[in-house]
Order: C-alpha cells, then sequence, then structure tokens
C-alpha cells in the first residue's frame, strides 16, 4: 500500500464470490463444482485516499469490497 501512495496510483478493487464453497477454510480439498464470480469494482482514484493513512486507505478499501461479497451482504 505504500507503495500505491508513492506512485500516486489508482486502487482496483476485485471481489470474487463463491470461493468460499470450492476450497473450504482450513482445506486444499475440492469438492465437485462451485460457480464463482470475480467481480472488477470501479476504481478508488487517487484523489479520494491521498489524504487519508495507510490504515484508512486499507479500511476504505476494504469496506467497499466487503460490500460486493455475497457472505457480507444483508440479503446473501
Amino acid at each position: 500500500m505504500l507503495s500505491l501512495k508513492k506512485m500516486k496510483v489508482s486502487i482496483l478493487p476485485v471481489t470474487i464470490n463463491g470461493s468460499k464453497d470450492a476450497l473450504p477454510k482450513h482445506s486444499l480439498n475440492f469438492h465437485g463444482r462451485h460457480p464463482m464470480c470475480i467481480e472488477v469494482l470501479d476504481e478508488n482514484p487517487y484523489t479520494e485516499f491521498q489524504q487519508l493513512s495507510i490504515e484508512e486507505t486499507a479500511a476504505l478499501t476494504r469496506q467497499r469490497i466487503a460490500a460486493r461479497v455475497g457472505e457480507h451482504q444483508q440479503d446473501a
């Protein structure tokens, strides 16, 4: 994250929905077929986080990703 701020580049958040069922926690065993969806979210322009700390920038990005991950949504 530090190099992103030094380079003044945008962040492009990505979500992967469905991977939890395909690869259960603490396991490397794949069982059957599981649909997954990869979504590239709108970029976080550098101007949105240039005044934020690294921790605040990470929290903002994490919040945007979590809002699009199925298991974190209210209706999921």
